[in-house]
């Protein structure tokens, strides 16, 4: 199978997870938790997605370069709202956190795939 249609099945699984989750969301309102977005929990296969994309890229190093950018942008942003309080609640920290880090590693799997099919 080719790289073409490794990257296919990798969007198409994550498009599927997502609608799935959706479906769920709105099946389950009163047991689903408000907070919590499909995307939020679909992070982690995004995370090891990247990874492997990345590291079929070319360097390794990319995606540590990844994990470092997503956790200095994470630390930036989650400084910056909380600048002003003097008291930070754990949920709305890991809340805030979260959701960045879910934009954060949307950009960089969309940027992994473009440059895969750039590269190849």
């Amino acid at each position: 199978m080719g790289w073409t249609n490794q990257l296919l099945i990798q969007i198409l699984t994550l498009i599927l997870l997502y609608i799935i989750l959706s479906v769920l969301r709105m099946i389950s309102k009163n047991n689903w938790p408000t907070w919590i977005h499909p995307l939020d929990v679909l992070l982690p296969v995004l995370i090891v997605m990247s990874a492997i994309v990345l590291s079929a890229v070319s360097v390794r190093p990319l995606f540590l370069w990844a994990v470092t950018l997503w956790l200095i942008i994470g630390v930036s942003v989650v400084w910056r709202t909380f600048r002003g309080r003097q008291l930070v609640r754990y949920r709305t920290f890991l809340l805030i956190y979260w959701r960045v880090s879910d934009l954060v590693w949307l950009v960089i799997y969309i940027l992994a795939i473009i440059g895969a099919i750039i590269h190849h």
